[in-house]
């Protein structure tokens, strides 16, 4: 009886290790790497590891590595890193596309044909028209060009400059939405908004100093205003032919005088804001709110108007990331979940009996691309992502396919089309992310002087309601800049987060500019970029830095995906 019993248990025992190997490879549970390091022994595992690295060798990921590869080259049998972008190639194609013509026409993009009832198509936005605030693509092509004038307008155009806003008194995204109010403030009396050339304090990053960009806005994202303008204005600064004041802005901006220069800030300039949103015809007005305040709810539509213009303003100003930020960007998504791709990839379609790579020469993780391959089976197989995850299956972003089919057009259409088609597959469309994934953003530490803080309990409460409408729902972009948060999720198994590996505050309460030494800029952009591509928000609105998170994410085709606020504030 005895010998029986065991006989049946070791049945039961290779069964159930036969079902939990052909389980599909969404059931395994994540971290992906442990559970493959048990499953499959220790050489998978380094097998799993030797992709990460290479990728990291080849994308040029290092900590040492300032700025990105000159060009990207793959060997033969490396599968390309689907959550990577080839940095100064994407940057090259994006220059080009916001370049005129000989004649100093507008980019084609700005020009749909009449007769397919198009909205102009600004490269940077994402989405179908619905799925983001109203006007925005009109609005992106309106500002596009009203910044970036034909070459030689800027002699005799009109201009606003400002300095950017005191590091001292303001976050980066405080700068952000006072910048907003400047261009409102520009646009509404005919003039176009330069910033004062070495103004920008927070880009003094070893990475700005070796691009040049030294204290510049463009170290980190792509120009808000044309080089002529910028020209102007460093001329007019040398020779001290304009002189900076700190009056009203309203009056500095309505003098007579071509190039004015304000040097204060616009403190709740909000009605001034505001209004830039008439230009194009009140778009907020009957605007879907979906933006959700459990601890008030109440009705966000008597800011909708301002909300309007800051989001189109952002999603102006960050709609490109520079070369640098791209690779800083490269470096955060392959450190933060680079080895769970890395796992998925080699899962997939593979079985206990057969090694998924073959290791020639070092395994130490140093090896040289060329000195690893990949087995026959996963190179024949067929991929569930691409390097854009929105990408249709012959290449057309479904939002282009879907709203311009240009069949009215004829052949006109047809060249419109086809237009569209290459100037989205050479910009890039976002590069893959784990799905499905909620943005969670957790401001505590030194904002305790302006809003009320809440707890992280707080936060998981409202993760694990969300839950409830999405089951499937495990992965967590998270952040914040506070270490002690860092610290507390590990208490919370069921969830599994991710974030980017920087210094944090260590709860002393001081201001987050006595961190700007050892916290990146440059990460905590892309920390907020990588947020911005996330299926479900939450936040609190009494940060800049979550107002970003939803300014962005109803710009580039989430509206309606649900931010949760869990609090609220004016400015």
């Amino acid at each position: 009886m005895l010998r029986r019993s065991w006989r049946f248990a070791i049945f039961c025992a290779v069964l159930a290790l036969i079902f939990a190997l052909h389980l599909p490879t969404q059931c395994l549970s994540d971290p992906i790497y442990p559970r493959i390091h048990s499953l499959r022994g220790e050489s998978s595992f380094d097998h799993i590891m030797s992709l990460y690295r290479v990728w990291e060798s080849i994308y040029g990921l290092h900590a040492d590595s300032l700025l990105p590869p000159a060009n990207v080259s793959l060997p033969p049998n490396v599968p390309p890193a689907p959550h990577l972008e080839e940095c100064v190639a994407r940057t090259a194609f994006r220059q080009a596309a916001e370049q005129r013509g000989a004649n100093g026409e507008s980019p084609e993009w700005a020009r749909p044909p009449h007769c397919c009832g198009c909205n102009p198509q600004p490269p940077w936005v994402r989405g179908a028209d619905d799925d983001s605030l109203a006007m925005t693509r009109v609005a992106q092509r309106d500002l596009w060009e009203h910044q970036f004038l034909v070459d030689g307008d800027c002699a005799g155009r009109r201009l606003l400059v400002v300095h950017w806003p005191w590091q001292v008194y303001h976050g980066v995204g405080s700068q952000l939405h006072i910048m907003s109010a400047f261009l409102s403030i520009a646009m509404q009396h005919n003039r176009t908004l330069v910033a004062v050339p070495g103004s920008f304090g927070r880009a003094q990053e070893p990475g700005c100093n070796a691009t040049g960009k030294y204290n510049e806005w463009e170290c980190f994202f792509f120009p808000f205003v044309a080089e002529s303008c910028q020209q102007v204005v460093r001329r007019a600064m040398e020779s001290k032919a304009v002189e900076c004041v700190g009056q009203n802005v309203g009056e500095v901006a309505a003098s007579a005088e071509t190039v004015v220069c304000f040097a204060s800030m616009p403190y709740m300039e909000l009605d001034m804001e505001a209004s830039a949103a008439w230009r194009w015809g009140a778009p907020h007005l009957g605007q879907p709110d979906t933006v959700w305040d459990p601890p008030h709810t109440e009705s966000h539509k008597n800011k909708m108007q301002v909300r309007w213009w800051r989001a189109q303003a952002v999603r102006f100003m960050l709609r490109w990331p520079s070369a640098y930020l791209c690779h800083v960007i490269n470096r955060v998504r392959h450190s933060s979940y680079g080895h769970r791709i890395a796992a998925r990839l080699a899962l997939l379609n593979s079985t206990l009996a057969e090694m998924l790579w073959e290791k020639v020469g070092d395994t130490a993780g140093k090896a040289a691309p060329s000195n690893i391959k990949m087995s026959s089976q996963l190179a024949a197989a067929t991929l569930p992502f691409t390097q854009g995850s929105f990408k249709h299956a012959d290449g057309l972003f479904p939002w282009v396919y879907g709203a311009c089919s240009g069949d009215e057009c004829g052949e006109e259409g047809e060249k419109w089309m086809g237009y569209l088609r290459e100037l989205y597959e050479r910009v890039g469309g976002e590069p893959y992310v784990i799905r499905p994934i909620v943005s969670l953003h957790v401001r505590q530490s030194d904002k305790v002087e302006e809003m009320q803080l809440m707890p992280l309990s707080s936060y998981i409460f409202y993760l694990n309601r969300l839950r409830l409408a999405a089951p499937d729902l495990t992965h967590v972009w998270l952040n914040t800049e506070s270490q002690a948060v860092i610290d507390g999720i590990a208490k919370y198994k069921e969830w599994i987060f991710i974030y980017s590996k920087n210094s944090r505050q260590d709860g002393s309460n001081k201001d987050m500019r006595h961190y700007d030494d050892t916290q990146s800029v440059a990460v905590s952009f892309a920390s907020v970029l990588i947020s911005a591509e996330s299926d479900y928000f939450i936040g609190t609105l009494g940060s800049n830095w979550s107002r970003l998170m939803n300014e962005l994410r109803s710009t580039t085709g989430r509206l309606f995906c649900p931010f949760i606020a869990m609090n609220d504030g004016e400015w």
